[in-house]
C-alpha cells in the first residue's frame, strides 16, 4: 500500500476525485448494484471540473444519493444486502468527500485520506482496484 500511497500523492485534486469514482464504479459493478440514484451520482462526480465548482457542488446536493449525510433512497437501501450497506454508504461518503473536503479551505491531506478510505473498502471486499492511468493522460 505504501507504493500506491506515493502514486496517489502525485494526483491532482480532480484526478483523486476521478479515481474515487472509479473505485465506486468497481464496487457497484462487482456487487451488481443497479439503481438510478447511483448512476446519477456517478455521472455527477465524473463531471467535476466541467463547470464552476459552485455549480457542481449545488447540483450534487440535489441528488437523491449525495454522500453528504442525507439518507440514501430507501428503495436503494432495501435492495442492498444488509451486510453490504454500511461499507457501500461509507464508500459513497468517502468518494464524495474527496472532491468536497478542501473546496473552501486550504489544501490539506484530507482528499488523500478519503481516497485511501475508498481504496481500503475495496480491498476489504476484494474488489480489484481500478487502473491508475492518469500519468499517460498527462503526457499527451
Amino acid at each position: 500500500m505504501a507504493r500506491i500511497n506515493a502514486v496517489f500523492l502525485d494526483l491532482s485534486a480532480i484526478e483523486k476525485q476521478l479515481y474515487g469514482v472509479r473505485c465506486l464504479e468497481a464496487f457497484v459493478r462487482t456487487y451488481e448494484i443497479q439503481h438510478p440514484s447511483v448512476d446519477r451520482l456517478l455521472d455527477h462526480l465524473k463531471s467535476i471540473g466541467e463547470y464552476s465548482f459552485g455549480r457542481w457542488e449545488r447540483a450534487g446536493a440535489l441528488l437523491a444519493l449525495n454522500g453528504r449525510g442525507d439518507p440514501a433512497p430507501s428503495d436503494l437501501i432495501e435492495e442492498l444486502p444488509e451486510d453490504l450497506r454500511p461499507d457501500f454508504l461509507r464508500l459513497v461518503d468517502s468518494v464524495v468527500e474527496i472532491g468536497m473536503v478542501d473546496a473552501y479551505a486550504v489544501d490539506s491531506i484530507s482528499p488523500l485520506q478519503f481516497l485511501l478510505q475508498a481504496v481500503a473498502i475495496l480491498e476489504v471486499h476484494e474488489v480489484p482496484l481500478p487502473a491508475l492511468d492518469f500519468e499517460s493522460r498527462r503526457r499527451k
